[in-house]
Formats: structure tokens, C-alpha cells, sequence
């Protein structure tokens, strides 16, 4: 079964750079797998390099999934 899951970095973020992404994907070590392997789509990041975590995403309330910010 699919789920959406939100895989977040637990480094250090820096200007111009993705901080988390979300996913669809059976397992959150899917969601990571699946991310770091098509990473290459964004020219200037390396998902693939980076310490990330992924959470479950649960349509069961109103919520924001995501609210990222990282201008440089």
C-alpha cells in the first residue's frame, strides 16, 4: 500500500538548498530510497549525501505537511 511520507533533513541546511520533500511510497525506507535515487532531478542538490529521516504522513486532521523557507 501507498502512503505519503515526509522525508526531512537532519543536517545542516544551508542557503539555496531542499530541506524536505514529500513522498509517495510504500515504507519510509522506500521514501528515501526513492529520493536519493532520483535526486539527479534537482540540479543543485545532493539528497543522496544528505542525513534524512522520513515520518508518515496521516490525512486524519487539517494540516500543514510542509512550510519550507531557505532563500539565499
Amino acid at each position: 500500500m501507498l502512503n505519503f511520507y515526509k522525508v526531512s533533513r537532519n543536517d545542516d541546511v544551508g542557503w539555496d538548498e531542499y530541506d524536505s520533500a514529500v513522498i509517495v511510497a510504500e515504507s519510509p525506507e522506500d521514501a528515501i530510497a526513492f529520493l536519493k535515487a532520483h535526486y539527479e532531478d534537482w540540479e543543485t542538490d545532493t539528497w543522496g549525501e544528505w542525513d534524512v529521516s522520513a515520518e508518515l504522513v496521516e490525512p486524519n486532521e487539517k494540516k500543514i505537511v510542509i512550510k519550507s523557507f531557505n532563500a539565499g
